[in-house]
């Protein structure tokens, strides 16, 4: 299974610590899930401003066709970010892309 992670939280303060723990836990989960099923994962873990290459958006600048289909072999995008940050915040665009 191949899993996109995306860091959205502030570099700084207790988002880290979050999503670090965020990340040992859907680690464990998956672990012993396809353990069974002999499975193996790849996790690619990205900031909210390093998701580039996984981006396809024909409306904005992410036009190009490659980055579609690197998104389009992705089993699951979870994405973890700051609860006091709206996901339509600004700074959150590349996250919030359609």
């Amino acid at each position: 299974m191949r899993i996109l992670i995306v860091n959205a939280h502030s570099s700084m303060g207790e988002g880290q610590k979050v999503f670090q723990d965020l990340l040992a836990s859907i680690k464990e989960i998956l672990k012993v899930h396809n353990g069974l099923l002999e499975i193996k994962d790849e996790y690619i873990v990205r900031t909210k401003d390093t998701i580039d290459d996984f981006l396809y958006d024909a409306a904005t600048s992410f036009s190009q066709a490659n980055p579609g289909r690197r998104f389009d072999s992705l089993d699951f995008v979870i994405v973890s970010g700051d609860l006091h940050i709206l996901p339509w915040h600004s700074s959150n665009f590349k996250v919030f892309i359609n």
